[in-house]
């Protein structure tokens, strides 16, 4: 099954699984119910493109062909085999919210200094890489929207205030969903207070801490890989929150590891490869089918 997206719509597979994981704890039981079918088979996972589509290509040795956190790596990442696109939301000087990971300039772009001392003027004449301009958050949000590609914005600095993070999400096309990903607890809670409505999903640095992130109820919690095990799953699986895993450009037999936990997403710099190990998984599943659910529609994902 491909996910080569051509009118950048779900296959229905991956429609049920996104609705499902939309959901969030309301349909904990469903969710747990499909990470656990009766032939022992785990849940077929989310493909997340980490900064979008911009270190794998179509060959799992092939260079980087889009720059991260660009309009290019959002097309690349509808274009190849991942669900979602995680991207990283900065602030300039003069307060307009972009894409960019880094709080300093040099490593992604032609520039020099700091972020959030920089001017959207400024910033909007610096090559991001291939001739790519910095994108503000509104213009990659309208992008995501025409493609229905789903997105997660990893928050990464307290400099992003809730409130302009809200107001730029109210104003948005509603095509895709989007999920907001919050580096502490006091960011959950005050996100949730803005809009009961959003899909957050907690960003704990430290697994120390993973109690706290879980006590101020997230829809979901981003771990390491090299925190995922078993008995993490559970853990979070009993807390009823989704399961996020970050695996970066990690190589197949880490991808397959995880994968096998039956987690919800997993955030990788290697789509492709993820991509057919899933495939490979779910072919496996097929001679074992699990008990059918009555499919979630894509349109029915609450924002």
């Amino acid at each position: 099954m491909t996910l080569v997206r051509g009118a950048a719509t779900l296959c229905p597979t991956r429609r049920l699984h996104l609705g499902a994981l939309a959901a969030g704890a309301a349909l904990a039981a469903l969710g747990a119910a499909q990470s656990t079918p009766a032939n022992g088979e785990s849940k077929v996972p989310l493909i997340v493109a980490h900064r979008a589509c911009s270190v794998e290509t179509s060959a799992y040795e092939a260079p980087a062909r889009c720059a991260e956190n660009t309009l290019a790596a959002i097309r690349e990442t509808a274009r190849l085999s991942a669900d979602m696109a995680e991207l990283d939301v900065r602030v300039s000087a003069d307060g307009a919210l972009v894409l960019l990971h880094d709080k300093r300039l040099a490593r992604t772009t032609n520039g020099r200094g700091k972020v959030h001392e920089t001017t959207l003027e400024h910033l909007r004449t610096l090559d991001a890489g291939g001739g790519e301009r910095i994108p503000t958050l509104e213009e990659a949000l309208a992008l995501s929207a025409r493609l229905e590609l789903p997105v997660l914005l990893d928050l990464k600095t307290r400099r992003v205030t809730s409130d302009a993070l809200v107001r730029s999400l109210s104003a948005r096309d509603p095509r895709a969903p989007v999920y907001v990903g919050a580096h502490s607890p006091e960011r959950v809670r005050e996100l949730r207070a803005l809009e009961p409505g959003l899909r957050i999903v907690a960003l704990p640095m430290s697994r120390a801490r993973l109690g706290a992130y879980l006590d101020a109820r997230p829809d979901g919690v981003r771990v390491w890989a090299r925190w995922a095990n078993k008995k993490l799953v559970a853990r979070l699986r009993a807390a009823r929150v989704d399961i996020w895993v970050t695996l970066g450009s990690r190589g197949r037999a880490h991808h397959a590891r995880i994968l096998a936990l039956g987690v919800d997403a997993m955030i990788t710099d290697r789509p492709v490869l993820l991509d057919s190990l899933r495939e490979a998984s779910e072919r496996s599943a097929s001679q074992h089918p699990a008990p059918r659910f009555p499919p979630v529609q894509y349109a029915s994902l609450r924002d």
